[in-house]
């Protein structure tokens, strides 16, 4: 009992009670749970029901695991993010900040693929749609609900944090021209192949 109203003492803690972590933690293993199996469902949906053999169990029980562990970490870092203040507590921005952040690395890891790894030869403007329609749309619902549910966290206190709301301002900027960067790479190399 003692755990759970002494004072965290660590980094990740900000000084906030071990029940309002473990709360955190609890919330953030239910949406990773419930996204991870959205996002295996999406993969696998057009994959055949049976196994071919044994290592195919184990390789597709290791992404399932990995899978939800990259869920868990992302929304945990959200919900730290918007918790404990580092994103400024406006819903719109503790809304735009991580679905910016995601879609950079999502568009990054897509382009990587497909330069590196795509037998086909696709349009270049279907890639980008698939990415748009299929992938964004996911990472908006995502970072939607992630948003709503942790925003209703935080303690609300005045705040006077115009450094803060610039420095998120810079980094969502700084993030879709980061976007922007890739496309037009993307773009050069896909017309020089």
């Amino acid at each position: 009992m003692y755990l759970l109203v002494q004072k965290g003492d660590d980094n990740l803690g900000g000084g906030k009670p071990v029940k309002e972590k473990a709360h955190l933690s609890f919330k953030s293993l239910g949406i990773a749970f419930v996204f991870s199996v959205v996002i295996f469902n999406a993969v696998f949906s057009g994959s055949p029901a049976g196994f071919f053999s044994i290592i195919d169990v184990f390789v597709f029980v290791g992404f399932a695991v990995v899978l939800f562990m990259i869920c868990f970490v992302i929304i945990r870092l959200i919900a730290y993010s918007i918790v404990y203040e580092k994103i400024y507590p406006n819903l719109v921005f503790q809304i735009l900040l991580p679905f910016f952040f995601i879609v950079s690395a999502a568009f990054i890891i897509y382009v990587i693929y497909y330069l590196n790894f795509s037998e086909g030869i696709y349009d270049f403007e279907e890639i980008i749609k698939h990415f748009a329609t299929g992938i964004v749309s996911y990472i908006a619902i995502f970072t939607i609900i992630t948003g709503v549910i942790f925003s209703s966290e935080i303690q609300k206190k005045e705040i006077t944090k115009n450094e803060l709301m610039n420095k998120n301002i810079q980094l969502l900027v700084a993030m879709t021209i980061l976007i922007a960067i890739v496309a037009y790479l993307f773009y050069r190399q896909y017309k020089m192949q």
